[in-house]
């Protein structure tokens, strides 16, 4: 690994431990609600560059950066464990570092918040605490079943996907409705991408949904959940998440007759890649940010740590995956 004298690797470092992949798969949900909104209101799909998004997808994406970042602090021994998330297991953030780069994050969330109606303040509260609360003893969401489940179709499926309906339409009943479908699907993935952690967060001595009801459990559940989330999705309305739950569910069902790391990894990338392109059609926007962040992790990565990652083709056979 290249020496700490070297600046913009320092900087990269901390760029990164905001995991920028995952913040671009979560910004999915986010234009998925934008799109709803739009669609509801013209009644068709449309394509559009939606700029006057990216105020409000900045707020969520920091916060959901909040959650990473602290995530990954408190998951040092499993993340070593499971080798992934490579940034603080390797020492390459200093913890003053780390504290810093949380504080900077929350000052940015509250000068992104001025002005801001109480609808979306109560989102992103609700958002940094689910964030916070979720890897943070005692409470620690992660380390109890069910409720690391709902952590985490909550702060992706649902605060995403409304967030984004909020840039274009009011809140009420139909963007509940509407997100229903989202929170189920992922559900459905979180589940799948318990299994090739469940080493690691054994070790670690929390109780996973995955770690308490185990592998062939948890993938029966899941594709159940994605067969629900594509129901959901035609009967809501929001085709895009029911197109992509179908495609997906020939992998979910690999999963549940061989629960492995690699199918569940790929069965997960599957989900949110075809949602991830779906949306990208009505908001190409997405998809300028997803190049961005796709290259620039390529070099990170291939650079720092020696790993080709990510990769269109999926994770690793072994399970050792980077994200």
């Amino acid at each position: 690994m290249a020496g700490r004298s070297l600046p913009l690797a320092r900087l990269a470092d901390i760029i990164f431990l905001t995991r920028p992949l995952l913040l671009c798969a979560s910004a999915t949900f986010f234009y998925a609600g934008a799109i709803s909104a739009l669609r509801t209101a013209t009644g068709s799909y449309g394509i559009r560059l939606m700029l006057t998004a990216l105020p409000s997808l900045a707020l969520y994406s920091l916060v959901v950066a909040v959650a990473f970042v602290v995530n990954q602090v408190f998951d040092v021994k499993s993340d070593a464990v499971n080798r992934k998330n490579f940034i603080l297991p390797a020492n390459a953030v200093t913890k003053a570092e780390t504290v810093i780069l949380l504080a900077l994050l929350l000052i940015a969330i509250g000068v992104l918040l001025r002005g801001r109606d109480s609808i979306v303040m109560m989102l992103v509260a609700v958002g940094l605490a689910l964030g916070i609360l979720y890897s943070v003893p005692p409470v620690r969401l992660k380390g109890k079943p069910i409720a690391d489940l709902l952590a985490n179709a909550i702060g992706f499926g649902w605060i995403g996907f409304v967030m984004g309906w909020l840039v274009f339409s009011d809140f009420g009943r139909e963007p509940l409705v509407r997100s229903s479908p989202y929170v189920i699907a992922m559900a459905a993935i979180f589940l799948n991408t318990c299994i090739p952690d469940e080493v690691g967060d054994r070790a670690a001595g929390d109780s996973t949904t995955c770690v308490v009801f185990g592998k062939t459990a948890v993938s029966i559940v899941a594709l159940a959940m994605m067969c629900l989330a594509a129901a959901a999705g035609i009967l809501s309305g929001e085709l895009i998440l029911a197109l992509a739950a179908l495609g997906a569910t020939p992998a979910f069902v690999a999963v549940a007759v061989r629960p492995t790391c690699s199918n569940s990894v790929l069965a997960s990338q599957l989900a949110a890649r075809i949602l991830f392109l779906l949306v990208c059609v009505c908001a190409p926007i997405l998809a300028v940010i997803g190049a961005i962040v796709y290259v620039a992790s390529k070099i990170y990565y291939a650079k720092r740590f020696g790993v080709g990652y990510p990769r269109l083709t999926g994770a690793d056979l072994d399970g050792s995956d980077v994200g």
